[in-house]
């Protein structure tokens, strides 16, 4: 064993550790949660939205007649996934007010970050 190795091992610290220990004093740290909110702002992503507050909002914008067809089942990557109680409906939806209901959902807060709307058949 080396000199150093020696003298490492007789006073418990190693040249890693000590340079580490440098770095430490030297840098301001943050708490973990400033700085997870910082990375967020900065990459433009906004904390996961409440699914009650989606659900009323889905109400609010798409009617009371559509909303008791349809669930809002989640909003993930900027996709809007919609569970349609019925083929015929879901058809309408995707092909006829799939544009005009995106509009109007990006006038909500809860939604202003959904890109697209995918409707799929469910029985609920």
């Amino acid at each position: 064993m080396s000199e150093r190795g020696r003298r490492e091992m007789s006073s418990g610290v190693s040249a890693g550790t000590r340079a580490l220990k440098g770095r430490q004093e030297s840098q301001d740290f943050a708490p973990i949660g400033d700085v997870v909110e910082r990375w967020l702002k900065n990459h433009r992503v906004r904390a996961r939205v409440d699914p009650a507050s989606l659900f009323g909002q889905w109400r609010e914008v798409v009617g009371q007649e559509i909303a008791s067809q349809t669930r809002v089942i989640d909003l993930k990557g900027g996709e809007l996934i919609v569970e349609v109680r019925s083929a015929p409906l879901l058809n309408e939806l995707a092909t006829y007010y799939c544009q005009e209901i995106l509009e109007s959902l990006r006038r909500v807060a809860e939604f202003q970050g959904v890109r697209t709307i995918r409707f799929k058949s469910g029985s609920f």
